[in-house]
């Protein structure tokens, strides 16, 4: 969380004893990521399909922000040029 910029608004408790966590990229934000444990999700939603989820996120200069992240030890892809385009 701390490595990408992200801050902790709240923790709650969740089903099962889980917790909950809202992240979000700034203490102001309205906008806010809820992570929730998968195991937990599935066995109070089985209907759910809980494949890989994924997150896209944009910057204006892929490269320095993938060195950024490797520096604060953020584990990234592979570098691909071009990024298949």
């Amino acid at each position: 969380m701390d490595k990408l910029g992200f801050t902790l608004k709240q923790t709650m408790p969740g089903p099962d004893g889980a917790n909950i966590f809202v992240l979000s990229p700034t203490p102001e934000a309205e906008t806010a990521i809820v992570l929730l444990d998968k195991e937990v999700v599935a066995a109070c939603s089985p209907e759910l399909v809980l494949a890989t989820p994924s997150l896209m996120f944009h910057c204006d200069d892929v490269a320095l922000k993938r060195e950024e992240l490797l520096k604060a030890g953020v584990h990234v892809g592979a570098n691909r040029k071009n990024f298949g385009l």
